[in-house]
């Protein structure tokens, strides 16, 4: 049985890309920026992980498309378009690292 790991889909043609392993690795994450598959919506490659409140003392964690601050102007994407990506529970054998 494989372990689950936690991930988010940014192109629905590809698997899922690898976050973090459990939900502390994740929760310690918030604000930092990651990289990924291009974006659906805009083709930016870059992501942020945010916490949205779904219910009182309940998070949803996200990969917001957004601009990496420390990325090189060349390869930093003119106007990525804020598209939320649910973090999820993933089998590792789904998962891309």
């Amino acid at each position: 049985m494989a372990a689950s790991v936690r991930a988010f889909q940014p192109r629905k043609i590809d698997p899922p890309r690898f976050v973090a392993e459990t939900y502390d690795d994740l929760k310690a994450m918030e604000g930092d920026f990651i990289g990924g598959e291009q974006c659906d919506g805009c083709g930016n490659h870059s992501y942020q992980v945010r916490a949205r409140v779904l219910n009182p003392g309940t998070l949803q964690y996200e990969a917001v498309c957004a601009i990496d601050p420390d990325e090189s102007d060349e390869f930093r994407h003119p106007d990525p378009c804020g598209t939320a990506y649910p973090i999820r529970i993933w089998d590792e054998d789904d998962v891309v690292f």
